[in-house]
């Protein structure tokens, strides 16, 4: 289920790891934010930055560095003028906080899927924006790419 305020678009990349397509995630009605972007798909960028035109202020999350997850994030950051934080952008701390109009998102680090992969905690809904922690099907996602990434996702 998906809590009020939030927006889901899937994109098309079907496959083993990425199931019926990468879900992106638009938090916010004027001051969003935009986590996963997904691959770099023309249709799916263009699905993402007409859903995104009305908006006040626009973030981009990149949870973690995989092509599925963050390859679009540079071309939507140049598109819309809009930072993004993540893999390919801005450096993202454990804490960091971005600001919507549905509420904060809250940066966690959750490493063990990749070294640097981020959570975001949506305290106003009780909801985590988990990347490929888990994965869509509520089981344990691939881990191990790394030296220590069990340890770490452990």
């Amino acid at each position: 289920m998906v809590p009020g305020g939030v927006r889901t678009l899937v994109a098309p990349n079907p496959g083993s790891f990425t199931l019926d397509g990468t879900r992106t995630y638009i938090v916010g009605d004027e001051r969003l934010a935009i986590v996963d972007p997904g691959p770099n798909v023309d249709s799916h960028v263009q699905a993402i930055a007409d859903a995104v035109s009305d908006a006040v202020s626009t973030v981009v999350l990149v949870t973690h560095r995989h092509a599925d997850h963050a390859e679009a994030a540079p071309v939507l950051g140049e598109l819309l003028g809009v930072p993004v934080f993540g893999f390919g952008g801005n450096p993202i701390n454990e804490g960091d906080t971005f600001s919507t109009d549905r509420g904060s998102l809250r940066a966690v680090s959750t490493p063990g899927h990749t070294e640097e992969h981020w959570a975001f905690w949506w305290d106003e809904a009780q909801a985590l924006f988990a990347g490929d922690l888990i994965l869509g099907k509520g089981k344990t996602t691939w881990i191990g790419e790394y030296g220590n990434g069990v340890s770490d996702y452990l």
